[in-house]
């Protein structure tokens, strides 16, 4: 790797607003990949590692789902594809008006084909080199992690410890996701959690997409302890694990965003609450309900902050006269899905523009649907959006 070029390169540093880059080592987030300046999901051919690389996507004014750029780049030429990026943006992108100071306005100007031909170009004249990406000795870290006697087997334990675990590719080793109400944690709250990992042993806590924590290796007999300390020093966590509410995606909201026009947090409390209703009526189909809250997205406003344009079902918050009288509404979004057959931004539904009050209905109702059709054939939540996006409501 050439060391620091990257970091000071003065270029990068003048773009008029920003370049977004992203990461995943999965097909589930790859939607999000599509929605970067440049995005990289991780993939592998024949033993070697790599990328499928999207660019010139974005979320806001404008949404748009990016283009393939690389079918698959080889992991040693990662650098090379980001500075070549780079360069080409400094010297044709609109890096003045800053408007139009984002790649995607550049790919939809001088169209696709284009664009990527001339992408190449810089690319093969690139000669940054960054080698094979260092591998991270795992099998280490689990010899290091502490092992615990304690048991526990309450109901609420193993509802808990079934959401929250995952296997591993090493033996009695799982991952375990925090569920954090709107990724909101005190100061404190977060120095208990550094002392729950000290107890442990293990070095490594992750923020995700969803606003949520993961510790990726915890050993299996660690987890009875870890949910007595929840339970204990941060008894939000668990509460909120168990509550589907923790899987809703809301932005900060009016009462802390300045262009916020309605408490996103507030009503995906009230979502959560007629959700967690729902998998009572449904406790068969209570995993399905918690697995799809998570393409629920609400934004306060117009801005993209939660994700709305690549939501299954998104709402907006804004204002409307009704009956001449302004009322606290949102906007419904429906039918965000990337698949190998659909690639679509959620749509705008006409003339769905609902009180607050009433979109927690709104959602519980579409979930009942949703699992009365799954009693019928198999389809994911997102399929389903799709295909109700142009139902009259």
């Amino acid at each position: 790797m050439v060391e620091n070029e990257v970091f000071f390169m003065d270029k990068a540093f003048d773009f008029g607003r920003k370049l977004k880059i992203g990461f995943s080592n999965s097909l589930d987030d790859e939607f999000v990949m599509a929605v970067q300046d440049m995005g990289f999901v991780a993939k592998e051919i024949n033993g070697e590692k790599g990328f499928k690389v999207y660019c010139g996507g974005g979320m806001g004014r404008g949404s748009k789902i990016g283009h393939v750029l690389i079918e698959f780049l080889p992991e040693t030429d990662l650098l090379r594809a980001v500075k070549a990026l780079i360069n080409l943006f400094y010297d044709r992108g609109d890096r003045v008006n800053r408007m139009q100071a984002r790649l995607r306005f550049l790919v939809e100007k001088m169209g696709f084909e284009g664009f990527k031909k001339l992408y190449l170009d810089y690319f093969e004249k690139e000669t940054i080199v960054n080698g094979k990406i260092p591998k991270i000795d795992y099998e280490k870290k689990v010899r290091e992690l502490k092992q615990f006697d304690e048991i526990e087997n309450s109901e609420t334990f193993n509802l808990w410890k079934d959401i929250c675990t995952k296997e591993t590719k090493f033996k009695d080793i799982v991952s375990l996701v925090l569920y954090v109400k709107n990724g909101d944690l005190s100061a404190k709250d977060i120095e208990k959690l550094y002392i729950l990992m000290k107890d442990i042993n293990t070095p490594t806590i992750r923020a995700t997409i969803n606003q949520n924590l993961v510790i990726p290796l915890v050993h299996k007999s660690a987890i009875p302890y870890i949910y007595k300390y929840l339970s204990e020093t941060i008894p939000e966590i668990v509460t909120e694990t168990i509550s589907i509410r923790g899987q809703i995606r809301a932005c900060v909201g009016a009462k802390v965003c300045m262009i916020g026009v309605q408490d996103s947090q507030s009503i995906a409390d009230a979502i959560g609450d007629e959700l967690d209703q729902l998998a009572k009526e449904f406790p068969q189909y209570r995993k399905i309900i918690f697995k799809e809250a998570k393409n629920i997205r609400i934004s306060g406003c117009p801005s993209s902050c939660a994700g709305v344009p690549v939501a299954p079902l998104g709402f907006i918050g804004l204002k409307k006269k009704i009956n001449d009288k302004l009322v606290d509404c949102m906007q419904v979004y429906m039918g965000g899905i990337l698949t190998d057959s659909i690639q679509s931004l959620a749509f705008e539904i006409p003339n769905l523009i609902l009180p607050i009050d009433e979109i927690p209905i709104l959602v519980k109702s579409l979930f009942r649907d949703y699992l009365e059709i799954l009693q019928v054939y198999d389809i994911t939540f997102s399929n389903y959006m799709y295909e109700r996006r142009l139902e009259e409501f």
